[in-house]
């Protein structure tokens, strides 16, 4: 049986994170960031990566594959709470349920709640990748230059509704 691989990013996708973390400092005279920086940022766009797939197999009725999508971030919550708990432990806590209640509300198949809470735990993610400094006191808004750009042009990750 041959299975996906579990990053949402692929090895040519951390390649390439990896590749403009490391050329990030050259292009803005900023530190490198720090491997676990790095490690942080990835975790973060896995989890964005299964809260999109979530949405998508809800929205072409999938629902059995929205509930598993939406259940893989908690794999990587112990990861993400390890940098963000001992910065701010109530952001981590409320993080931590958010993803909860999305596994919750993709098994009962509750479409408005699901759009609601992958709005909700994207916003949170973004504050994650904020942890520590400001994007642009670090080199991490290289790795999430695309993100940073669709945020501020007012995109977040394909909004889900029921009737799209």
């Amino acid at each position: 049986m041959v299975r996906a691989p579990r990053s949402a990013l692929g090895i040519p996708g951390l390649a390439a994170v990896l590749l403009l973390a490391a050329c990030g400092p050259a292009l803005t005279g900023q530190r490198p960031p720090t491997a676990a920086e790095v490690a942080l940022g990835v975790r973060v766009e896995q989890v964005r990566a299964h809260l999109s797939a979530a949405g998508g197999n809800a929205r072409a009725g999938r629902w059995e594959l929205a509930a598993v999508h939406a259940a893989h971030p908690a794999e990587d919550l112990p990861a993400i709470g390890a940098a963000l708990a001992p910065r701010d432990g109530a952001a981590d806590a409320a993080l931590r349920g958010r993803i909860a209640e999305l596994a919750r509300a993709a098994e009962a198949r509750d479409a408005s709640a699901l759009g609601r809470l992958i709005d909700d735990v994207d916003a949170q993610l973004a504050g994650v990748e904020q942890t520590g400094g400001t994007a642009k006191e670090r080199s991490l808004p290289i790795v999430f230059a695309d993100r940073t750009r669709d945020r501020q042009q007012g995109n977040r990750i394909p909004a889900f509704s029921p009737n799209a």
